[in-house]
């Protein structure tokens, strides 16, 4: 690692108090799906699963952060949505084969997310609609993960200051996740 990255990382690190960062967040996840067998199974991420019965599933957890992305699959992944779930009852609407398409309805997080992509696929310039949005949202969780994202591939002058313009929750919820990723 860098010097200059480590030093700034154990400055902002100094700056901010990371105790409070974990709390448990509640979720659920409620599912209609057409075009499946009853008992098919349906899975959230790689540790959780359940059964489609009539045409619906559902997931409840939780998770320690105020939103995080899940993926939520079919057996070996043939169909999948990767979505932000929060602290609130989430709707998951799809069919068979068009889960990337999904309608997600209840996540504010999400909501935001397909916003950004819309933008994206309008302008066609990913790298220039990311820094307008961590400009823009500096409270978003999804600053974070963008900065997380393409810190390695964007100028270290830019993702520094980017990094600076976020929330103090946000500079904690990124700086947690960059030393889990560094100490596993």
């Amino acid at each position: 690692m860098n010097k200059s990255i480590f030093l700034a990382i154990l400055n902002v690190l100094m700056s901010i108090n990371i105790s409070g960062q974990i709390s448990n967040t509640f979720f659920e996840i409620r599912g209609i799906v057409n075009g499946f067998k009853d008992s098919t199974s349906i899975y959230l991420g790689d540790t959780d699963s359940t059964l489609i019965i009539d045409g619906k599933f559902h997931f409840s957890g939780t998770i320690q952060e105020k939103a995080k992305q899940l993926t939520l699959h079919t057996k070996g992944y043939s169909d999948y949505k990767i979505f932000w779930v929060e602290d609130t009852i989430i709707t998951f609407i799809a069919e068979i084969g068009k889960f990337r398409s999904a309608i997600i309805i209840g996540s504010k997080t999400q909501d935001l997310q397909e916003t950004l992509q819309k933008k994206v696929d309008l302008s066609g310039n990913e790298t220039y609609e990311y820094i307008s949005f961590i400009k823009n949202h500096a409270n978003s969780i999804i600053s974070a993960q963008l900065l997380d994202t393409y810190a390695a591939t964007w100028e270290m002058d830019s993702v520094l200051l980017l990094f600076e313009k976020l929330s103090d929750d946000i500079k904690t919820h990124l700086m947690v996740k960059i030393f889990k990723n560094f100490s596993a």
